[in-house]
């Protein structure tokens, strides 16, 4: 683990930089917004309305797909993911992203 600012990194997968739109979908609720970075294990998702931490979602990314996850923390207009798809289907999408780079 890495320790930068105080704060811990628990992270397992390198996350990638990017800025693809994105919906998050809970339920027949969605919302807006945009994936910060992602990894094969997570991603950091900016949204337009609020969203409970421990929320079980389908992010929904621009060009790419929709993918199972859990809220793992929020924070204003901010949301921690972690993926409940298998890691080999996210480290194709992980990939391809970096491929084509920040939208």
């Amino acid at each position: 683990m890495n320790e930068t600012d105080g704060h811990v990194n628990q992270r397992q997968h390198e996350r990638k930089d990017t800025r693809f739109t994105a919906r998050v979908l809970i339920g027949a609720h969605s919302v807006t917004g945009r994936v910060v970075n992602i990894s094969v294990g997570g991603a950091k998702i900016e949204v337009d309305g609020p969203i409970p931490r421990d929320s079980e979602i389908t992010l929904s990314i621009e060009h790419f797909g929709d993918y199972a996850a859990r809220v793992v923390w929020a924070h204003q207009q901010a949301v921690g993911i972690k993926f409940t798809e298998p890691p080999d289907v996210m480290a194709d999408v992980v990939g391809a992203m970096a491929l084509y780079g920040p939208a």
